[in-house]
């Protein structure tokens, strides 16, 4: 059954009424977009009648009649590009993620499922015995903050267990990546006001982050979290000078704090419970608290590099201490959770590979047939130019059509968006260098 969708201008709400009842759009299901959406000829005179009076009153940004009378809702305010918000934590995470299936996909195009397992498992002994992080049960079974963090700053061990799995310019690629990755975390994470020298360095590093890993490994996806940290982040830390003091992480931590005293701020309503605790907080405050608190008393920080172990044989190394702080149980269940995280990275590399390889082959196929359909249509014209008996006419009609050429330079244009790989997944890709020579 048809559903009807009314037409409104989407700028003059108080002119709704004019609209109503004049006439509607019907949508068939199964139907493309542009077949489904043929409004009532009685509907677009009467909505452009009403947009002609001022419409645009209430508009940051004019709006021309034919984006009035879409049926696409409106946002709810215009935000400047400068004034969009990332998540260092969000960022954080997916971006370490996508670093680490890199290896596990690369060893995967190489040799299949038995080249990924080895590379996953490799790199999750590594993070477990030499980072000390763990899988978590939630972020899709990824790590979580903090043990990111500790990877960022210690990726090149993550290459150290691919070497000789991977081949040696992806391995040198990811290299260059992670040491990269380590100073864009490092930055996107503080809650302080950057200075401009690193804010440059910081533009800098991800001006050409995705586009040089693209061209080692053809087939990453450029995910929304890769899109806000190249393109958004940048431009949000030149404009107000930090990220990390305008991250999540705050806004959680309240959250949290709220819904433990929320059983004791009861009320009415939601609002009657925040009103309740932000007057119990208020009242809680000693008064001169902050000058007891406060008496110039401060403990000073240890020598840079004080803390750190100087040698082999010391104590403070993990390595070297005699007392073993895990029990048994506890390691075999950390073993098992690695091996369950490795096992799911090199799956899903496998998937992804061979989409990949499908792609390829499609748009191998695509241009072949483009390629002889362009050698028939050049061969048809030449011979009804030889039939003439014109040379310059001949040279003329010998060119191939216009629509055949369009189809042939746009065939690997068309081959660049790919479907969705693991999560929302926009991407642009070119062709493989074998079907750019087939193309001339």
């Amino acid at each position: 059954m048809p559903t009807a969708v009314r037409m409104v201008p989407r700028g003059g709400s108080a002119r709704r009424c004019q609209c109503r009842g004049a006439g509607c759009l019907w949508r068939y299901p199964g139907r493309p977009a542009e077949a489904e959406e043929a409004p009532h000829p009685q509907t677009t005179a009467v909505c452009v009648e009403a947009l002609g009076e001022d419409c645009n009153d209430d508009l940051l940004i004019p709006l021309t009649p034919p984006e009035h009378l879409s049926i696409e809702y409106p946002p709810l305010f215009d935000v400047e590009p400068c004034q969009i918000v990332v998540a260092p934590l969000h960022l954080t995470l997916g971006v370490t993620a996508i670093l680490l299936r890199l290896g596990v996909e690369a060893a995967a195009l190489s040799g299949g499922l038995p080249a990924a397992r080895r590379a996953a498992a490799a790199i999750g002994a590594a993070l477990l015995k030499d980072v000390r992080v763990r899988p978590v049960p939630y972020h899709g079974g990824g790590f979580a903050g903090r043990e990111c963090h500790r990877i960022a700053v210690r990726g090149s061990i993550a290459c150290d267990a691919l070497k000789g799995l991977i081949p040696a310019p992806q391995l040198a690629a990811l290299r260059t990546a992670w040491a990269a990755w380590a100073g864009v975390a490092r930055t996107l994470n503080r809650a302080e006001e950057i200075p401009a020298g690193e804010v440059s360095d910081f533009c800098s590093a991800l001006e050409r982050f995705v586009r040089d890993l693209q061209v080692i490994f053809p087939w990453l996806s450029v995910s929304p979290k890769l899109h806000a940290l190249t393109h958004h982040a940048p431009t949000f830390l030149r404009r107000f000078g930090s990220l990390g003091s305008y991250a999540e992480q705050a806004l959680e931590a309240w959250h949290a704090f709220f819904n433990r005293e929320q059983a004791q701020c009861t009320a009415d309503s939601f609002s009657g419970s925040c009103a309740q605790l932000v007057q119990r907080a208020a009242l809680e405050r000693q008064p001169l608290a902050e000058r007891s608190l406060g008496n110039g008393r401060t403990r000073k920080s240890a020598a840079a590099g004080a803390r750190k172990a100087k040698s082999p044989g010391d104590g403070r190394l993990r390595v070297n201490k005699s007392s073993h702080r895990q029990t048994a149980v506890g390691a075999r269940k950390e073993q098992a959770e690695m091996e369950a995280w490795a096992d799911g990275r090199s799956t899903n590399a496998v998937i992804t590979i061979n989409s990949y390889k499908k792609r390829l082959v499609d748009a191998a196929k695509r241009a072949a047939t483009l390629a002889a359909r362009l050698a028939a249509e050049t061969a048809a014209h030449g011979q009804v130019g030889n039939g003439a008996g014109d040379g310059a006419a001949s040279t003329n009609d010998a060119a191939p059509a216009p629509a055949v050429l369009a189809e042939v330079g746009t065939a690997g244009a068309g081959d660049e968006e790919q479907p969705p790989a693991e999560d929302d997944i926009l991407e642009e890709e070119e062709l493989d260098p074998a079907v750019a020579l087939m193309l001339g």
